[in-house]
């Protein structure tokens, strides 16, 4: 007895006329839904042929690229602006900075030239003298070279498109050093002496002092009988501050 082969379905209307398969999507259509998906796939051939087509123009035209030039021409613009004004601003306060720096180095050095005035119509200045106005001469003029308390500070933070460059300056207070000699902090425009160790000795016993000298300096108040620091005539013995003791020696710069 002859097998019966059972029909395939119409995956459009589910009716056993299936006699066409698609050998894209691998479905069974009868003869008018066959049809029909051939003229879909027509339209969606049109379709893409018209995107090809406006893509082409696209590329043709470069309508595209030519707004990522304009966005990057804009940006240019803009970033030129915002670093011109920072600049012209870390000029502005660069040159206040300077000016008010050179107003204290100027201060500095008139007090230096007022005890210089001073000394030489008393004549009573002596090699320490000199040699500490020497050092605050020295000092003023390494100040004035170089100010050591700017920096210009050029950023490299990767989170930002624009380096703009800084300029750090200190508040206005004088840059600290440490004194070699007595190892405190002092301020390099305000080191006229007067604030350092003692440069003499301690005259315990009457035969360690001149008559005259310290008798001279030490007064008659105090007498020759008091022991005293020999170059300043302080009576303290444990005092670390010599009013007559030159500028202090720089031994490292702190920031």
């Amino acid at each position: 007895m002859a097998s019966v082969t059972a029909k395939q379905l119409c995956i459009k209307c589910d009716k056993g006329g299936g006699v066409a398969t698609c050998g894209g999507c691998q479905q069974w259509f009868c003869v008018k839904h066959f049809n029909e998906h051939r003229q879909e796939l027509a339209i969606g051939m049109d379709n893409l042929g018209e995107e090809h087509d406006l893509l082409q123009r696209d590329l043709t035209q470069g309508n595209a690229m030519h707004d990522l030039v304009s966005y990057v021409n804009d940006w240019e613009q803009k970033s030129t602006t915002k670093i011109q004004a920072v600049a012209e601003q870390a000029r502005i306060d660069i040159q206040k900075y300077l000016d008010h720096k050179k107003q204290q180095l100027k201060t500095s050095l008139n007090q230096v030239a007022n005890e210089l005035k001073s000394s030489r119509q008393s004549d009573d200045y002596t090699e320490i003298d000199l040699k500490k106005w020497m050092e605050q001469v020295k000092q003023i003029r390494e100040m004035l070279e170089n100010p050591s308390t700017i920096r210009i500070i050029d950023s490299n933070d990767v989170q930002s498109i624009i380096h703009l460059i800084q300029d750090h300056m200190s508040d206005g207070v004088p840059s600290s050093h440490i004194c070699q000699k007595c190892g405190r902090k002092f301020s390099i425009v305000d080191n006229c002496g007067g604030d350092c160790i003692h440069g003499g000795t301690w005259h315990a016993r009457y035969e360690d002092c001149s008559y005259l000298k310290c008798g001279f300096n030490l007064g008659i108040k105090a007498s020759i009988g008091k022991q005293h620091w020999s170059c300043c005539y302080s009576l303290e013995r444990e005092s670390n501050r010599c009013s007559k003791s030159g500028p202090h020696i720089v031994v490292q710069h702190e920031n």
